[in-house]
């Protein structure tokens, strides 16, 4: 897993795709709410309340309706590959900060999966910078499948 936060625990494990629909609904949960700018402390339930339970697209961003919902993922597996090199190195944030060329603030809130002004490209030369290569692969979609085309991360790092 990518590291000890609990919220970044269940993002990786989408992202590695270990975790299923209901899974990606609970990672992206925090990243979600902090795009729709909710305070998540103010949510509360009663013993009594009934939640209802919907199964997910796959996709939570799509789920919820947001803008660009492909891409959000997109920036959230890369974080996520970030992050588990950064674990698998030992590495410090301010190391980090160096090897990729932002302060190390910058880098805590990165890693707390605020990707607002980074783009996928960049987060990819992050990648580059922390010595991981980066391999494209475009493929067609599945004629026998309904979903839309889709852009998605697969991670092959070694731990």
């Amino acid at each position: 897993m990518c590291v000890h936060h609990p919220l970044r625990k269940l993002m990786c494990a989408f992202s590695s795709g270990i975790a299923e629909d209901g899974g990606a609904f609970i990672s992206m949960f925090g990243v979600v709410m902090r795009k729709l700018k909710y305070n998540i402390g103010n949510i509360r339930k009663t013993k009594k309340e009934r939640i209802k339970v919907t199964k997910g697209s796959g996709n939570v961003f799509a789920d919820l309706g947001l803008e660009n919902a492909e891409e959000l993922v997109a920036k959230a597996q890369l974080v996520c590959a970030i992050s588990e090199v950064i674990k698998s190195r030992k590495l410090k944030q301010r190391q980090i900060a160096d090897a990729i060329g932002i302060d190390q603030a910058k880098v805590s809130d990165l890693l707390r999966g605020r990707t607002d002004g980074y783009s996928i490209d960049r987060l990819l030369h992050f990648l580059n910078a922390l010595d991981q290569d980066v391999e494209i692969v475009i493929s067609p979609k599945p004629a026998r499948v309904r979903r839309a085309a889709r852009v998605s991360v697969s991670n092959r790092l070694e731990s």
